[in-house]
């Protein structure tokens, strides 16, 4: 819905340091590609056209940005959420990942360009977060993880009574909460930048939250702390 936009288009003001970051925000846009298929198994319809096809655009993430292949397992989770085990489907998301990978070897090959796949699947960790002691990082970063807290639980809560279909599609967007989370948490280079993996999520579980919540002021008020912010972030970066 609407809300979820807004907070989606707020979350990009929050960290500024994403638009300076061409590879992941490539790497985004093609998981948003990926996410739309994944999220649309809950139809039931061409399930193994969309396991291929996420698996396909979580691929090409990757080339850009290596972290993103661990979105593998939202359709790992996706099969086992919508009761769809088949052993195909499990084998397509892995044949769709693998393919742009081999397109791109090839290219390097007959490009004549040296051909290492160890270089992309080099992948370093980190836990340093002293960047994130900066006002202007820790801020919204707080913020933005205290709503996480706050919101998380009733809203499972209140999902919990819907249809099944509804529910799942639900746990889905929590696990891709998780997963955005964990990638944040293990990526080598921490400048803010890599906080658009949780920037979906998170404006799918707060537009589930201020829909639950019934009292319009307190909908403004959160919109008031995001928007000033949104503000104090510019003034502080």
């Amino acid at each position: 819905n609407t809300y979820a936009l807004l907070f989606f288009v707020l979350m990009f003001a929050l960290f500024p340091a994403v638009a300076m970051h061409q590879k992941l925000l490539l790497s985004n846009l093609f998981l948003f590609f990926g996410f739309r298929r994944i999220y649309s198994i809950r139809s039931g319809k061409e399930l193994i056209f969309k396991f291929f096809d996420g698996g396909f655009w979580i691929g090409i993430a990757s080339l850009f940005y290596q972290w993103s292949f661990l979105f593998l397992i939202l359709i790992l989770v996706a099969i086992f959420l919508f009761r769809t085990f088949k052993w195909n489907y499990f084998l397509a998301p892995l044949l769709g990942f693998i393919t742009p990978l081999y397109l791109y070897f090839a290219y390097l090959y007959i490009s004549g360009q040296p051909v290492n796949p160890e270089d992309l699947f080099e992948m370093s960790i980190s836990f340093d977060f002293r960047s994130y002691n900066h006002i202007s990082i820790f801020l919204p970063v707080g913020i933005v993880l205290s709503f996480i807290i706050w919101t998380l639980y009733p809203t499972i809560s209140n999902v919990s009574h819907k249809k099944k279909k509804v529910r799942n599609t639900f746990l889905l967007s929590v696990a891709h909460l998780f997963v955005a989370i964990v990638i944040i948490l293990l990526v080598p280079v921490k400048n803010s930048a890599e906080m658009i993996f949780l920037f979906f999520p998170f404006s799918v579980l707060m537009a589930n939250y201020i829909e639950l919540d019934k009292d319009s002021w307190f909908k403004e008020i959160i919109f008031i702390i995001f928007f000033i912010l949104a503000v104090t972030v510019l003034f502080l970066s």
